[in-house]
């Protein structure tokens, strides 16, 4: 799927939708098969979480699902004020949990997310026609500098030749 710039320059994957009868804009998520509109992560609620959403790029923080659903709770709450924690804990799973983390943090992170999918399913749709014995790894695999690649168990790095 080729992605193409809106005018106020959200990928497509990525528009930012307005709806009259919700106070805050924000990026079209399906959780449960209902859509909601996800507004980006407010200053107050990223003063204690967007340290943690921080630690997940760097693969540090410990509980990135928990963490996508405080993330999912303080975001959709300033469109659904009566939504519960209790609610979304049943919706947000490991299926979802980057692409919250991902659309809370704002198009930018929205866009880069969405890049990783498409690649990722166009290496997907690749690998079902190649055979085994002529697949290259998707561009970047054992890039050093792919910072989203988690530490091993003994603490090396997983692109180490050591």
């Amino acid at each position: 799927m080729a992605h193409t710039a809106n005018n106020d320059g959200a990928d497509e994957l990525g528009a930012v939708v307005a709806r009259p009868s919700l106070p805050f804009p924000g990026l079209a998520i399906v959780l449960g098969g209902r859509e909601y509109i996800l507004p980006a992560i407010s200053a107050k609620a990223s003063r204690v979480l967007w340290p943690r959403m921080q630690a997940v790029q760097a693969g540090l923080e410990e509980n990135p699902l928990d963490l996508a659903l405080e993330v999912a709770f303080a975001c959709l709450r300033r469109n659904y004020p009566t939504i519960e924690l209790e609610a979304l804990e049943d919706l947000v799973d490991l299926g979802n949990c980057e692409e919250i983390l991902a659309k809370a943090g704002g198009n930018g992170s929205f866009r880069q997310w969405a890049r990783r999918q498409a690649a990722e399913e166009a290496a997907a749709g690749n690998a079902r026609e190649a055979s085994p014995a002529t697949m290259a790894p998707p561009p970047g695999i054992g890039d050093a500098s792919m910072p989203e690649l988690l530490p091993l168990p003994d603490g090396g790095s997983p692109t180490s030749t050591s």
